[in-house]
Parts: C-alpha cells; structure tokens; sequence
C-alpha cells in the first residue's frame, strides 16, 4: 500500500477508480489531481495513456501541503492545477476537497486529512 494512505482502521472508508492517465506528463504516486469534476489522488506512477488506480475518497490520507501551519478541523483547498499542494487559504477559484485531521507546522510537507470525494466546486464556503 503506498505511504500516503494511513487508514484509521481496517475498515476505514476509502473509494477509487480507475483512470487511464490523459496528461501528457503522467502523474506521480501521492500527487493531487482533478479528473473531471473530482479531486482525488494517484495511487501509483503512470504515464499518458496507462491506467491508475484513482483514490477520490478517503478517510486518513496524507496530502502534500503548502508551506503554512493547518490546524485540525481546518478545510483544505485546492487550485484546480495539477500536482500542486493543498492550503487551508481560500482564493477565489480554489476548490474545498478535504479537512485537516491533524495539526501540521508551516515546515511540514504534508498533512492528515479527510478527502472529502464529492463533485468539485467553486462556490465560495461558508
């Protein structure tokens, strides 16, 4: 299993699919990306045209982050651009894909979330 899911329990909630890669770069195991209307993360390397497992939904992940501290119960965003990193920062066309779990440092590469697995949105949160 790769290192970026940390599943609460045995049966922890976790939903893929499966995707056969349409970037012509490929993409890279743990890395965020958006496939259609929904975020999720590769679950392996693949190049253009292969098929990955698509990992949209889940209950323990970890996401590489932006360099700022998360508190836990915090939503993260995300831009749309494939590879970048999640921040608790909204910006105007950002999308809400997950909460922290856990506390993470400005000086942390990732944090622990909830991968929310709902159809993108730009609706601004509440």
């Amino acid at each position: 299993m790769p290192q970026h899911i940390r599943t609460a329990r045995p049966s922890g909630d976790r939903r893929d699919f499966t995707w056969t890669v349409d970037l012509s770069l490929g993409v890279t195991e743990g890395k965020i990306y958006k496939v259609n209307d929904t975020f999720g993360v590769a679950f392996q390397n693949a190049d253009f045209g292969e098929d990955v497992a698509f990992t949209y939904h889940c209950e323990k992940i970890m996401l590489e982050k932006a360099a700022v501290a998360i508190n836990r119960g915090e939503k993260l965003y995300h831009s749309g651009v494939a590879e970048t990193a999640v921040t608790n920062v909204y910006a105007s066309g950002y999308y809400w894909i997950a909460i922290a779990v856990e506390d993470a440092d400005a000086g942390d590469a990732k944090v622990k979330a909830d991968l929310k697995g709902d159809k993108a949105s730009l609706t601004e949160p509440l």
